[in-house]
């Protein structure tokens, strides 16, 4: 018996990009092909995170990569 493949609209997609001499890095991830939770890293030392509905987009949180190991490694 066949498995039924997933509406592409309810699926979620991971996509990992790099701009080479910007040291710019975005991870994204999409669902339902309206919204979009994006982590991006601007030269090594700050962290964004946005959400996008529709295309509109909201800046969430900004701060120095150390910042972010730091609460990441403190328990």
């Amino acid at each position: 018996m066949a498995v039924p493949e997933q509406p592409k609209s309810s699926s979620l997609q991971k996509t990992v990009s790099s701009r080479l001499g910007s040291h710019k890095t975005v991870i994204s991830h999409q669902l339902l092909d309206i919204y979009q939770l994006s982590v991006i890293s601007d030269q090594g030392s700050v962290i964004r995170f946005e959400f996008s509905v529709n295309s509109n987009k909201w800046q969430l949180r900004s701060f120095p990569f150390t910042d972010y190991c730091l609460l990441i490694t403190d328990n």
